[in-house]
């Protein structure tokens, strides 16, 4: 089962801005996302783990799903591992 979801990135200091919308489902406990679009008109089909899109945006972000749920993907600092940790609604 997937959910609608609206990716978002946040510079430090500002506002968090949508940047694309995406279906997203879990598998074996890890987010993929699937069919991708920015605002700018890119597509992705995919399946995208959590760490590739975040090697594209080049950017930390989080995803917000429609039924509320919300996560943090992120890169450890100094390295090349990212984590995905849900959020409290």
């Amino acid at each position: 089962m997937s959910n609608n979801a609206t990716v978002h990135i946040q510079p430090r200091g500002e506002k968090a801005m949508q940047v694309a919308s995406a279906r997203v489902a879990f598998l074996n406990g890890e987010l993929q996302l699937f069919e991708v679009n920015t605002l700018d008109g890119m597509t992705w089909e995919g399946p995208l783990e959590a760490d590739e899109l975040g090697r594209m945006l080049e950017s930390s972000y989080l995803v917000l799903l429609e039924d509320g749920r919300k996560y943090r993907v992120a890169a450890q600092e100094f390295t090349d591992r990212w984590y995905t940790k849900r959020l409290p609604s």
